[in-house]
């Protein structure tokens, strides 16, 4: 029941984070939605869809651990989690290559926002199924920040979340809207 409790809070912490995103994006234009500074920069509509696609790549690796993982090896690899928030780690600011973004011409507003609304159901309602075993046995590899356990992958959610709030001020700013 500790881990469960311990998951809980990060949800609560990737809960308030996509709620101060989408505070800030309800009153965008379609226009300003897709605005650039240069084509080396995300628009407001690719770093949502960015967002997204973390949350559904979440979701299915989730999904994935639970089919595919048998019991016994959960039991034999379970540990407490860890509380160690993955902003003490060190990561710096990572360039995602533009060809693995989709265009924003090919983004509208409201599709973005739908998917959102989609995506995010479907990750907490796969967070809140774990069980103490499954939550300690959990681990998902990130590019940077290599293994992290259920509750540290909690943690990166809603600081990837925060970090791309940024962006959208820094957008935001430029565009000055």
């Amino acid at each position: 029941m500790e881990n469960q409790k311990l998951v809980l809070e990060g949800l609560e912490k990737i809960r308030e984070a996509r709620k101060q995103t989408k505070n800030k994006i309800a009153n965008f234009s379609e226009q300003d939605f897709r605005f650039k500074k240069d084509e080396n920069f995300w628009c407001f509509a690719e770093v949502l869809h960015h967002l997204t696609l973390v949350d559904e790549f979440t979701s299915a690796y989730i999904l994935h651990f639970r089919n595919k993982v048998p019991k016994s090896r959960l039991v034999e690899n379970s540990n407490p989690l860890t509380k160690i928030t993955v902003s003490e780690q060190k990561w710096g600011k990572v360039t995602v290559p533009l060809k693995e973004v989709v265009p924003a011409k090919f983004i509208e507003k409201e599709l973005v926002l739908e998917l959102m609304e989609n995506a995010r159901p479907r990750l907490e309602k796969h967070l809140l199924e774990f069980d103490d075993i499954f939550a300690s046995a959990f681990e998902l590899t990130h590019p940077l920040m290599k293994k992290l356990n259920l509750l540290q992958w909690c943690d990166f959610l809603a600081e990837h979340e925060r970090h791309h709030f940024k962006q959208i001020l820094e957008i935001e700013k430029f565009k000055k809207l």
